[in-house]
């Protein structure tokens, strides 16, 4: 009922088989400024192998099948339909959304604009092939001049029995900057169920302690306090001051239920590191001081030289606030340094160079930072990308801590005589729309930029880079108490 809504004459849009110019355009005409919708069936040309399919749920009781009639994954690449239509108006920016339906999802989509790649969406099963969606993946086409454009949809990954597309919408939206958009993004992950972060906007079943302390931080940030609350109110609920054994790693934001037992320091003292914050924005911990203390302590007595050396300097960071006011502090923090130094290998690690950077202080890392670059293309829409690798040994892109390098550069660059501004000009070619609606974009960012066998590693947005280049935008170093503003 939903999508048949669209479709009554109170719309400002018209459907035409043809445009009334004369040149025998299929596509839709446009009566204001706001969006066009395309039904699937009234494309203008395309692979001899996609046919038309009836089907009472589609919006026009039609839809077209595209892909292979096979489970083979090479099967189908290629084939492809498109639209010419004539723009009366000009778009700042385009958000493409489609519904289709999928019996077995699997499908890979890119999405052209007149002969440019802008982006791609996977197929996920719907429930039937007579079930309509519409796919969370948006695409952001850019702007879009007044006159004759093409929009070519074309199978890329092929196999599960194809796909049946109904009808897709070009949405007409002003541009915002990238701050709002980023902090949209991370809003948008907020489950009402927990208060909890989704760690994605693809995966509202797992999440982590690491990746809702960014997301608290942010909110702090922006004064969004409740948030940030939210969160720490759901670690309290689970703290036990007489049995604590810290919190664990993965959790599953939508029931609030834990995952594998797996208790890291690391992420811990991220935790304690959002605590720190929350204390130093309103001058106490409330009711959160128990918590943090219980938290500090058994990160005191947790304290080894075996813990890998993100997680020393973590720890570090997270317990110099408690140097004078917890027994054991004073004497585990120049531990943690000694061994963190021990264990961090700057030639090999990139996060290394950036830990000792944010928690310690020391730049000499980044004089082995050309050992990190790489060049590679981004399989989302074929942009060529230069950003640095995670691993010296590794030949691919890590978003996340290519963002953390570069809050770190940016903080450290007046001693430093390495150039990498040239990172923010390349992750701005990777920003990805949100999940939200298109009255509140929101904009994120890939893990990776090809698919090392992730579902949506390098097509779907993941929260920890967006935290990192917010971050970034507010010279905020979230490792250091006390030396957060720059």
């Amino acid at each position: 009922m939903k999508k048949k809504i669209i479709f009554l004459s109170v719309l400002l849009i018209v459907f035409l088989n043809s445009c009334d110019n004369g040149d025998n355009i299929n596509g839709p005409v446009i009566e204001d400024d706001s969006y066009l919708i395309f039904e699937a069936e009234d494309y203008t040309g395309g692979s001899d192998l996609i046919r038309l399919e009836e089907s009472q749920n589609a919006s026009q009781d039609t839809c077209v099948h595209i892909g292979p009639d096979s489970d083979v994954e090479s099967d189908g690449i290629g084939q492809n339909l498109y639209f010419e239509f004539d723009l009366p108006v000009y778009f700042p920016m385009g958000i493409f959304e489609i519904w289709y339906s999928d019996d077995v999802g699997g499908n890979i989509i890119h999405v052209f604009l007149d002969g440019k790649k802008k982006g791609c969406f996977r197929t996920e099963t719907t429930g039937g092939w007579h079930n309509f969606v519409l796919n969370w993946q948006k695409i952001n086409l850019g702007h879009l001049d007044e006159g004759l454009h093409t929009i070519k949809l074309e199978i890329t990954k092929g196999g599960s029995w194809g796909v049946h597309l109904d009808y897709f919408k070009i949405t007409n939206c002003e541009v915002i900057d990238k701050i709002n958009g980023s902090y949209n993004f991370v809003r948008s992950l907020v489950n009402e169920n927990t208060g909890l972060v989704n760690g994605s906007d693809y995966d509202e079943k797992f999440t982590t302690i690491y990746k809702n302390s960014l997301a608290a931080m942010t909110f702090i940030h922006e004064g969004d306090l409740n948030l940030a609350e939210d969160i720490f109110d759901f670690f309290k609920s689970r703290y036990n001051s007489s049995s604590f054994d810290g919190f664990n790693k993965d959790w599953d934001p939508e029931t609030g239920n834990q995952g594998a037992e797996n208790h890291w320091v690391g992420d811990n003292a991220f935790l304690l590191l959002a605590l720190n914050y929350y204390k130093e924005t309103t001058g106490s911990f409330d009711d959160y001081k128990d918590m943090a203390e219980g938290l500090a302590k058994w990160l005191c007595e947790s304290s080894n030289d075996g813990i890998i050396a993100e997680g020393l300097a973590n720890m570090y960071a997270a317990l110099k606030l408690f140097e004078d006011s917890i027994e054991g502090v004073d004497t585990v923090l120049p531990k943690l340094e000694e061994w963190f130094y021990a264990n961090k290998n700057y030639q090999g690690v990139l996060d290394h160079i950036e830990r000792g950077a944010l928690c310690f202080s020391d730049s000499s890392g980044f004089d082995y930072i050309n050992r990190y670059k790489r060049n590679e293309i981004w399989d989302y829409n074929g942009e060529y990308v230069h950003l640095l690798s995670g691993f010296y040994h590794e030949h691919f892109v890590n978003v996340e801590i290519s963002t953390q390098i570069l809050l770190a550069w940016e903080i450290w660059k007046q001693d430093l005589s390495c150039d990498l501004s040239y990172l923010e000009t390349e992750i701005d070619k990777i920003w990805l729309l949100g999940s939200s609606s298109p009255d509140t974009l929101s904009y994120g960012l890939p893990y990776f930029l090809f698919d090392l066998e992730w579902n949506y590693g390098y097509d779907g947005a993941i929260i920890d880079p967006v935290c990192y280049m917010l971050f970034y935008y507010w010279g905020f170093n979230p490792m250091a108490p006390g030396m957060r503003g720059y």
